[in-house]
């Protein structure tokens, strides 16, 4: 499989990234009801409650290739939500990373 920045594949969040996620948008949220009168036009993390194990597209926007070492990756998480999760330096073909998005394959689907 040919890896290019730019391509999509799948990621799957660890118990720490969701955790993560969901403190983001709880402090969203809690900000929100004790600033009913903010100004429009702020940007909130919005969306469904994360979970370790969720898997998500992720679009890879660099990578680095040391010899003998596997290829790890830069790129945006695409949550269930209005933000993103940036992750940096992962292994690609790892528990983390597999297939592209648009060949779509079962075990990765989240049920």
């Amino acid at each position: 499989m040919s890896l290019r920045v730019g391509q999509m594949y799948f990621y799957k969040l660890t118990a720490a990234e969701a955790a993560l996620v969901n403190q983001r948008r709880q402090d969203a949220a809690d900000f929100a009801k004790s600033n009913p009168s903010s100004k429009q036009g702020l940007q909130s993390h919005a969306g469904n409650l994360a979970a370790s194990g969720d898997v998500c597209p992720i679009m890879i926007t660099k990578m680095k290739h040391t010899p003998g070492k596997p290829t790890t990756v830069n790129g945006q998480v695409f949550l269930d939500g209005n933000d993103v999760l940036f992750v940096s330096n992962v292994p690609f073909g790892a528990r983390d990373i597999h297939g592209h998005a648009w060949d779509y394959d079962e075990p990765y689907h989240n049920k």
